[in-house]
């Protein structure tokens, strides 16, 4: 496997309509493009867990090349603030596999804690 050396982006270069900055917090959310990506790992999550595992790995692909065929990228804040680090496509796909995952088990364990369970003073 080769890795091509990493491209570093300023803040002036991002694209905000169609880049996905990777992370949480404010700084991520303030551009469509990754409001526009969370909304997309949304709405193919439920096929996403449906799915045998064949067909799966190719969800996160595709979404990556929604992305990409928009002109977006996918970007990780440097060290330096200021800049961003392009990830590769493999990367993109590892992270838009872990958000799909993490999708679900939001899902689940929103699910879980409303089910109130027994009602156990009935029995009394």
């Amino acid at each position: 496997m080769s890795t091509m050396p990493s491209k570093t982006i300023t803040e002036e270069d991002v694209k905000p309509k169609v880049d996905v900055i990777l992370g949480q917090g404010q700084v991520a959310r303030k551009y469509s493009g990754t409001y526009d990506y969370r909304k997309l790992v949304k709405e193919m999550e439920q096929a996403y867990a449906s799915e045998k595992k064949k067909v799966k790995k190719y969800i996160p692909q595709t979404i990556v090349a929604i992305i990409a065929s928009l002109g977006g990228r996918y970007l990780k804040r440097t060290i330096n603030e200021n800049n961003y680090e392009v990830i590769g496509n493999e990367a993109s796909v590892e992270k838009t596999t872990q958000a799909l995952r993490d999708a679900r088990s939001r899902k689940k364990r929103k699910a879980l804690s409303s089910d109130t369970g027994p009602d156990y003073h009935s029995c009394l």
